[in-house]
């Protein structure tokens, strides 16, 4: 089932990409620290990447609605008598609504799923509010980023981006 879920959420996403006429694309990288729920005793930090495609542009000035994607990694901490625990990965597929302030500052919100896809890790709902600053094609943005499955992972964190 997550490979399907996977599959379609990808087609949708290259489909939207194609067919886009003043879409608005920013892919990135981010770093996070282990901040709400289960992180913060079962992980040392998170790090992935980001792609937005914005396809329906100032809904009302200033804001653009699309859709997000990426990976992201949880690094599984040592506990003490047990081990290593092994990493959490989740591909998050999410509606993405941008709101732009003025030409540099910017606030994002992401709401969606995110498929599990290391071993033991289910699949579970998935927000993310950023918010950021742009320098020409370049952004920097502070997150905090929340993975709900059989427990909560959330972490805090800054990302960089480049806007298309």
């Amino acid at each position: 089932m997550k490979r399907v879920i996977l599959t379609a959420a990808v087609m949708l996403f290259a489909f939207q990409f194609s067919m886009a006429q003043d879409e608005k694309i920013t892919v990135g990288a981010h770093f996070g620290i282990p901040a709400a729920g289960d992180a913060t005793d079962l992980t040392t930090s998170n790090v992935g990447f980001d792609a937005s495609f914005y396809f329906a542009n100032d809904i009302i000035e200033g804001l653009d609605l699309g859709l997000s994607s990426g990976y992201t990694v949880f690094f599984g901490d040592e506990i003490e008598g047990v081990g290593e625990l092994d990493d959490f990965s989740f591909i998050p597929i999410a509606a993405s609504a941008r709101y732009s302030f003025n030409q540099n500052f910017f606030a994002v919100a992401d709401l969606g799923y995110a498929v599990g896809v290391s071993d033991d890790t289910e699949g579970g709902f998935y927000y993310q509010p950023k918010f950021g600053y742009m320098f020409g094609s370049v952004e920097i943005s502070a997150f905090y980023k929340v993975f709900e499955d059989e427990s909560t992972l959330g972490s805090l964190g800054v990302g960089l981006g480049y806007r298309f």
